[in-house]
C-alpha cells in the first residue's frame, strides 16, 4: 500500500496504523514531509520516507512524460493515486499487487476480503480512492493514460485531470473507474469490504442500503476485525466489514492515546472509545451514545445542505439549495434520515 501524505498527522493516526499494523502480510509505505523518527521501526510491516509535494509531482511528469501539471495542493494528490505503481515503482517492484487508500480509515481483516480476488488475479480490487489495489505489470500499472470516448468523442481523462488544481476523482468514479468501464477491465468489488458513512450526518450512519435504517448502531474494531454493530427489531446484530471508512469526520473530540495492548475499541459521533467487554451491555450503551439531540442533529445536516456547495452550485443570497440531491437521497437511494 502506497501512502503519500503531506502536512500534519491527523489526530486519528497513531490510531489508523495501528490498525494497518494487525494486517501483517500487507506492507504499508508512507511518504510524507513529516517528522518520521517516532515511527520508524515501530510496527515490521509499516515503512516511513521522506519526500514533499514537489517531489511526487516532479515523478508523476516523469512517468506520465505530460509536463507541467496541476499539483499546487497535497488533497490533489489523490487525483494522481493511478500513477503510484510508476511513481514508486523501486517500492513495489517485488510485489504481486500494490494500492491506494485513505487514512481516515479503521482496518480490519482486509486479507479475508481480497485473497480469494488476488488468488483469481483481478486486475482491480475495489472501487473507491479510500482503497483500491491493482495487479502489477507494467501494461496494467499505465492504463491511466487510455482514452476513453464520451458523448462521441475522444477524450483523455489523464489529460483532462492535469490541467486543474481542484479534484476530479480521477482515483476512482471520475478517472480509472471510467478507464476500467470503458475497457471491460476486471474490478472485483465486493459489498463488505468496506463499511462506508453517511457524512453529510451528524452520527455515524452506516451507508450501507441493508441498514441505513436501523434505529441505532456504532462501528467497532475488535481484535484486528472491523464490525457495524447495529440494532433492528430489538436484537443487536454484527455485520463485518474489511475497513471502515470514517469520512469527513471533523467533529471527533476523543482519540485513542495509549495503543499498548489495545484490543477492543468502539467508534461514534465523538469519536474513539477503548472498551474491555463486547457483550450487550456495553453495545446498548454506545449505541446510544452515538445519537445525539435532534437540534443538534439538524443544525449539522443542514450546515452541510445549506452552507456548502458540497452537493450543488445552486443558491440564493449565501444559502445554497441541494434540492435534487435530498430527492435523490429520499426517492432513489432512499436512505435520507437526519
Amino acid at each position: 500500500m502506497i501512502i503519500p501524505y503531506i502536512g500534519k498527522f491527523p489526530k486519528y493516526f497513531d490510531t489508523t496504523i495501528y490498525t494497518y499494523s494487525k494486517n501483517q502480510n500487507i506492507d504499508w509505505f508512507f511518504f510524507t514531509d513529516q517528522p518520521i523518527e517516532k515511527y520508524n521501526g515501530k510496527y515490521k510491516n509499516i515503512f516511513f520516507n521522506k519526500i514533499t509535494l514537489e517531489e511526487i509531482k516532479y515523478r508523476a511528469e516523469i512517468v506520465s512524460g505530460k509536463r507541467d501539471i496541476e499539483c499546487d495542493a497535497p488533497y490533489k494528490l489523490c487525483d494522481y493515486r493511478p500513477l503510484y505503481g510508476e511513481i514508486f515503482n523501486k517500492y513495489v517492484s517485488d510485489y504481486q499487487y500494490w494500492g491506494y487508500c485513505d487514512i481516515d480509515t479503521v482496518f480490519g481483516d482486509i486479507e479475508k476480503f481480497i485473497n480469494g480476488p488476488i488468488q483469481k488475479e483481478y486486475d482491480k480490487i475495489g472501487n473507491w480512492g479510500h482503497f483500491t489495489i491493482i495487479r502489477n505489470t507494467p501494461e496494467i500499472n499505465h492504463r491511466y493514460m487510455l482514452s476513453i470516448k464520451e458523448n462521441g468523442h475522444q477524450i483523455n481523462l489523464f489529460n483532462k485531470m492535469t490541467e486543474t488544481n481542484d479534484a476530479t476523482y480521477f482515483d476512482e468514479t471520475s478517472g480509472i473507474n471510467k478507464i476500467y468501464q470503458y475497457y471491460g477491465f476486471e474490478n472485483y468489488i465486493n459489498k463488505d469490504l468496506c463499511g462506508d458513512i453517511l457524512y453529510e450526518n451528524l452520527d455515524l450512519y452506516s451507508n450501507d442500503k441493508r441498514f441505513v435504517k436501523s434505529r441505532r448502531m456504532c462501528f467497532l474494531w475488535n481484535k484486528g476485525k472491523t464490525y457495524l454493530i447495529y440494532k433492528n427489531k430489538g436484537k443487536i446484530l454484527f455485520n463485518e466489514y474489511g475497513y471502515i471508512h470514517l469520512q469527513k469526520r471533523k467533529v471527533f473530540t476523543n482519540f485513542i492515546s495509549n495503543l499498548d495492548n489495545l484490543n477492543t475499541f468502539v467508534i461514534t459521533t465523538t469519536g474513539y472509545h477503548p472498551i474491555n467487554k463486547v457483550n450487550k451491555e456495553t453495545l446498548e450503551y454506545w449505541m446510544d451514545e452515538n445519537h445525539s439531540s435532534f437540534d443538534a442533529r439538524v443544525k449539522y445536516l443542514s450546515k452541510w445542505y445549506f452552507k456548502t456547495n458540497k452537493f450543488t452550485d445552486v443558491k440564493i443570497g449565501n444559502v445554497y439549495l441541494p434540492i435534487k440531491h435530498i430527492l435523490w437521497r429520499i426517492l432513489k437511494q432512499k436512505d435520507f434520515r437526519i
